[in-house]
């Protein structure tokens, strides 16, 4: 057998070894070491002991020795993993059963987290090898090569790599490679080569460029300060990938760097950590809150109080104390009034008996508020308490059961009769028939059943011969389009009003009497059109006698002009006065019957609407209708930017020439009228919402968003705004016919042709100031 290493590297110190054993420490939670477990001994160990090695192997050093020897060495031993120096030592051993005690020299080095120790009782030469991380002595009374394969062998079989290495320095000392001097199986092994291949080799011949290799600055750093080291790390170079744990140490002048793969330990500690961070991430991150209780009890065993061993971020938001407080603390001093709750009360009861404990529980005290669905569970000695906070569920469902109770409560009180159907269908999935499932009062009462006889019934049993009726088809039709239907449905003597729609799978139908509203409906359509033939009667009634009146005054008038024109030098004073004044008259009821025509025309006519435009159209009144009320009187008529909009043109025509004739008009004798017309875009908002009732607009259709404003301004005599709404009836007048002329019908006319347009009309004005009347029409783009 091949050496591992050569004479050169033995440094000769005692005499001869006759056993070498190694142990491993044994540490209380605290850390502390305790007591030393055998793992491993040699043969002439085994000899020594005169026992069997299942005897031996895993035993403690208090099993294997006296309580005196064992007080002994345990001390010793101690020592050497505390401080790492090797030890040497004197100790009789008490042999079982012959009884003998014979004296032993023990030489005891640290390796890991345990020692090596070779005992002898000789005084032969003692060879020291270092080993592990600290020193290795064996002596025997054989030859130094015999000596070196027993050693050779021991450290082949321990499962831990092994290497001393002579470090090279260049001229200036600096180290810069390593040379093998000592290697075991399991290290040559990890590198891919047998001990053959290291022993003597230079590292960087076998590894190249691990110069650059952080083993390699560790090695450096180590023989430069004589410092030994320990570290854990992970090595992924020539071939060799895991996690390591190795001691490096300086032994006269040599690197010793034992190691042991801990590859499995790290995944599997990697494993739990990821395990574990996945727990505590689904604790964190869930949504039920997680707490763990540690029962408080008296010296009598009796459970006073409860403490936070672990709680989550969940329960600390919903209890409002950070987990820092709660960790730690007593349940009761963090919230006193629990004490007195059944929470409380089945928290003890789960910790004294064992049995889990569910159930909803609220609370509203100490910060804490809120339903919570809870579990308790005994694990060991402790408490595990699960919290669901279902504040929300819970206010969901207290409003279910309120809108249920509504409901029910509106079903039983109110007239209306309602059934809930849901559909029957056959295998191809088509609507055969409907079960009543719901139905109140009122319906039991309109279809003269009871509640018990039809609900859960088919309807083709409750009414027999309804499937064949169009109603049944109109119930399908509104299941499978989910359109309502709304009708009037004959029954009986009495009528009803009757909707269905779409409820899941079915549908509910309401029924109201209305027989009362159907009489009365009737009756109003009746004397609807018995007054639209009343008014149409009367309109042609006003609109030929309005017509048919015209043709006598026409001759009136012509006569008299003839009697005034051909008879005027003959016919006496007073006569010439009276046919003056019969004239007069005649003219005037030629006025006011074309103003009735014109009044009556506005609701008959049917509207012409086209694009007007406002300018224009003033433009043609100065030059025709207006110029006789213009000219001779010096009149100012100021026209601004006016809109085209969408209007009847006869009508608008007959607004403004009567706003403007009636601002002409009424201006102080001696003064020159000065009218002015201006418009704007004004919003709904602005315009008078009284002034576009449907009502008064006669009309029930709305006005658009936006509106023109058309203001016509005059310097008249004005007037009181108290008369404001008496200005815009028929036949209304503020000034005598003798002041100024005119039928009172000339505003009215402009009003119900603004309504008619669903616009609005109203004045502002001031005695001897003048006055404003403001027309608003709906924005109409022309196409």
């Amino acid at each position: 057998m091949e050496t591992a290493f050569t004479n050169e590297d033995v440094i000769p110190v005692y005499a001869p070894p006759t056993g070498m054993a190694q142990y491993m420490a044994l540490r209380d939670p605290a850390g502390q070491i305790t007591d030393f477990r055998l793992v491993l001994l040699n043969e002439q160990a085994q000899i020594a002991w005169q026992r069997p090695v299942d005897e031996l192997v895993g035993r403690s050093v208090s099993q294997l020795f006296s309580q005196r020897d064992a007080q002994l060495l345990i001390g010793r031993l101690r020592e050497v993993v505390g401080t790492g120096q090797t030890v040497r030592f004197g100790m009789a051993y008490r042999r079982e059963p012959d009884g003998t005690e014979p004296q032993y020299t023990v030489l005891a080095s640290k390796l890991g987290d345990g020692v090596i120790m070779q005992h002898e009782d000789t005084t032969d030469r003692v060879a020291i090898v270092p080993l592990g991380d600290g020193v290795v002595a064996t002596w025997t009374d054989i030859s130094a090569r015999k000596q070196a394969d027993t050693l050779q062998q021991v450290v082949d079989n321990t499962q831990a790599g092994l290497m001393l290495a002579r470090p090279i320095r260049d001229k200036t000392g600096a180290i810069t490679d390593f040379r093998f001097v000592l290697s075991n199986a399991y290290n040559a092994r990890m590198s891919g080569r047998t001990v053959a291949d290291l022993t003597g080799k230079r590292l960087s011949d076998l590894f190249p460029d691990w110069q650059q290799d952080a083993l390699f600055r560790l090695y450096v750093e180590v023989m430069e300060t004589g410092q030994s080291q320990r570290q854990a790390f992970f090595y992924d170079r020539y071939g060799i990938q895991g996690w390591f744990d190795g001691s490096f140490s300086s032994v006269d002048g040599c690197l010793l760097y034992s190691y042991v793969d801990v590859t499995a330990l790290k995944e599997a500690e990697l494993a739990l950590k990821r395990q574990n961070d996945l727990l505590m991430g689904i604790v964190e991150t869930g949504k039920a809150g997680i707490t763990l209780f540690d029962p408080i009890r008296d010296k009598s065993g009796i459970i006073t109080d409860f403490r936070y061993v672990f709680t989550n971020a969940v329960n600390s938001r919903n209890t409002g104390r950070s987990v820092a407080n709660l960790t730690g603390n007593t349940l009761l001093s963090v919230v006193p009034g629990i004490a007195q709750t059944d929470w409380y009360a089945r928290l003890l009861h789960t910790a004294t008996t064992g049995e889990n404990e569910a159930f909803m529980f609220s609370y509203d005290a100490e910060g804490i508020r809120g339903w919570f669905d809870t579990l308790f569970a005994k694990l060991g000695d402790q408490v595990l308490f699960t919290d669901l906070n279902v504040t929300e569920l819970k206010a969901a469902e207290l409003a279910r059961t309120k809108q249920a109770n509504l409901l029910e409560g509106v079903m039983n009180t109110t007239p209306t009769a309602i059934l809930v159907h849901e559909s029957i269908r056959d295998e191809a999935g088509q609507i055969v028939d409907f079960y009543i499932t719901q139905l109140n009062q009122s319906a039991a009462t309109v279809f003269n059943i009871t509640i018990s006889d039809v609900q859960h019934r088919r309807v083709s049993r409750c009414f027999p011969g309804l499937l064949n009726t169009p109603l049944f088809e109109q119930f399908k039709q509104v299941v499978e389009t989910g359109e309502p239907v709304r009708t009037s449905v004959h029954w009986g003597d009495e009528w009803y009003d009757f909707s269905v729609a779409r409820f899941g799978d079915g549908f509910v139908a309401a029924a109201q009497n209305i027989t009362a509203m159907q009489q009365y409906r009737d009756q109003l359509e009746l004397a609807n059109h018995e007054l639209k033939r009343s008014n149409e009667n009367l309109q042609s009634f006003a609109y030929v006698a309005s017509h048919d009146l015209q043709e006598p005054l026409r001759k009136l008038i012509s006569f008299a002009s003839i009697l005034q024109t051909q008879f005027a030098d003959t016919l006496p004073p007073q006569v010439s006065d009276m046919l003056d004044r019969m004239n007069s008259s005649a003219e005037r009821m030629r006025l006011l019957i074309q103003d009735l025509l014109a009044y009556s025309r506005v609701g008959t006519q049917q509207d012409s609407v086209k694009a007007v435009n406002l300018t224009k159209l003033i433009q043609d009144l100065q030059e025709n209708e207006l110029w006789s009320a213009l000219y001779p009187y010096k009149a100012n008529l100021h026209v601004g930017e006016l809109p085209t909009l969408l209007a009847d043109p006869f009508q608008m025509r007959q607004l403004f020439q009567n706003l403007l004739s009636n601002a002409l008009k009424f201006c102080p004798k001696g003064t020159a009228p000065v009218v002015s017309v201006t418009s704007r875009l004004v919003d709904r908002a602005e315009v008078p919402a009284s002034l576009l009732s449907p009502v008064r607009a006669g009309d029930n259709k709305p006005a658009g968003g936006a509106f023109y404003e058309i203001a016509v301004t005059d310097n008249g005599i004005g007037f009181d705004e108290k008369y404001l709404d008496r200005i815009f009836q028929v036949f209304q007048r503020l000034h005598g016919r003798n002041q100024y002329a005119g039928s009172g019908i000339g505003l009215a006319i402009c009003q119900k042709i603004v309504e008619r347009h669903h616009g609005a009309i109203t004045a502002t004005s001031k005695p001897d100031v003048g006055s404003t009347f403001r027309v608003f029409l709906p924005v109409k783009t022309p196409p």
